[in-house]
């Protein structure tokens, strides 16, 4: 695993800063609210509903999609129609904003179906069961044992014959008690929802990369949260558009607080890159202040561990921008980019702030191995002697590290002889047969590397 890195840039120029081209949301109404204008009072525009499912605004008139499981024979969900959908291109489908009753007790499925061009031939469907029993055991339950915030995501590709994509959330398979006589409602409410096209590698990830207002509701940083003394905001835009920015507020010792996003699926092994693009740091800031990756498993709550890299709060100014990167451990399902600040040290009771502007979360190449030490084209003995030269210790690639891995070891060789005899540009996918010279050769070195390791 490489170790995390952060870069303090005062114009940042590097292929970042198209953050501006987030994740687009492909529904229609991802909140399920009344959108036509004027309101009709029927929300969940752009949805549909089956069996013993619905649309409603309670919980303070919060616009919601509703699944009732009071019934042992009921079954129900939502869907969303005729968005159009590119063979082969990958979707996310994303429940971003869920409540689980803790009485609930039904099979609850969400995915996407694909449809050929009349909109009515399914052509596939790919579905994922959310493990609400699990969810519902957490500690992160209210005072009535719901579940509030619960996340879950999942991932397909369009098929060959695909025109459409349609979201369906569904339940089936109720059991329920009687209790004092009665069926107890068994709910799950939906509050916000999101589908979109994942990107190719190196495209944006995050869904709002520049804490804009992208549903139009009034409310700023959408898919975003934040905690303690965080919030978002669109002050700074000169009379102009609204700039809407992530606040850290540390005007109060003892003051701590963040800006996180949920549901971006990470496979282990793979590397990510944040970079904070457009950062001002106000003079009178004084708390510990860090940015990074959170990693967590399927449940969205058990952490799995975290790269943070602290961001130097003495230079200060507008325009700064900060780049880490992290790599995905086992166990992990989801990523979560995060900015953070603690241990506030000031007694000023004015304001210290910092303001961010614009993030990027990107996914990395892979990293390939490259036994082509002295970088002359191709794979021979003369690698293997920059490989003999630094064997056993630590280096970069012109001292034998052909896998990144920060040492030179056997791993190392055996990369070079699968590699030998190759040029550069096959040394990947060309794998020849050893000869009984170059076994000789790989034999003397191996007796060499073993004698350097034993003296030292």
């Amino acid at each position: 695993m490489k170790h995390p890195t952060v870069c303090l840039l005062c114009c940042f120029a590097l292929a970042l800063a198209d953050s501006a081209l987030a994740v687009t949301n492909l529904l229609a109404n991802r909140g399920f609210e009344d959108t036509d204008e004027p309101a009709d009072g029927v929300f969940g525009d752009g949805w549909g509903a089956f069996g013993a499912a619905d649309f409603n605004a309670f919980f303070g008139a919060n616009g919601h999609a509703s699944l009732f499981g009071d019934d042992a024979f009921n079954v129900g969900g939502v869907f969303q129609l005729r968005i159009p959908a590119t063979p082969g291109a990958t979707y996310q489908f994303d429940l971003l904003d869920t409540r689980i009753e803790s009485n609930w007790d039904a099979n609850l499925e969400y995915g996407i179906e694909f449809y050929e061009a009349d909109d009515t031939t399914k052509v596939s469907e790919s579905f994922l069961t959310a493990d609400t029993a699990a969810r519902l055991a957490l500690p992160n339950v209210d005072g009535g044992g719901a579940v509030n915030g619960a996340v879950f995501s999942m991932q397909t590709t369009a098929p060959a014959g695909a025109a459409f994509a349609r979201p369906v959330v569904k339940f089936d398979n109720v059991n329920f008690n009687y209790i004092g006589g009665e069926t107890q409602q068994a709910n799950t409410f939906i509050f916000d929802s999101f589908l979109s096209e994942i990107p190719t590698l190196g495209g944006e990830l995050l869904k709002n990369p520049g804490f804009e207002d992208i549903d139009g509701d009034g409310n700023l940083g959408n898919t975003w949260s934040s905690f303690g003394a965080a919030d978002f905001n669109d002050f700074f835009s000169g009379g102009g558009d609204p700039n809407g920015h992530a606040s850290l507020f540390s005007d109060t010792p003892g003051n701590f607080g963040g800006i996180y996003q949920s549901a971006i699926l990470g496979e282990p092994g793979t590397e990510f890159e944040f970079a904070l693009t457009d950062v001002r740091i106000e003079a009178n800031f004084d708390a510990d202040l860090e940015f990074g990756l959170e990693y967590y498993a399927d449940d969205d709550f058990t952490k799995i561990g975290d790269a943070l890299v602290e961001i130097d709060t003495t230079t200060t100014g507008d325009g700064l921008s900060f780049v880490m990167q992290g790599t995905v451990p086992a166990g992990t399902r989801f990523v979560r980019p995060i900015v953070q600040f603690d241990n506030v040290v000031s007694t000023a009771t004015e304001q210290e702030s910092v303001f961010i502007f614009g993030s990027s979360l990107v996914e990395l190449p892979a990293a390939t191995d490259d036994a082509d030490f002295d970088q002359d084209g191709d794979v021979d003995g003369d690698d293997l002697l920059a490989w003999q030269r630094g064997a056993g210790g630590s280096g970069g690639l012109a001292m034998g590290d052909a896998n990144g891995s920060g040492f030179v070891d056997g791993t190392d060789l055996a990369i070079w002889q699968s590699q030998y005899g190759s040029t550069a540009a096959l040394a990947v996918s060309s794998i020849p047969e050893p000869t009984g010279s170059l076994l000789l050769l790989i034999g003397v070195f191996s007796l060499s590397f073993v004698d350097r390791r034993r003296s030292a």
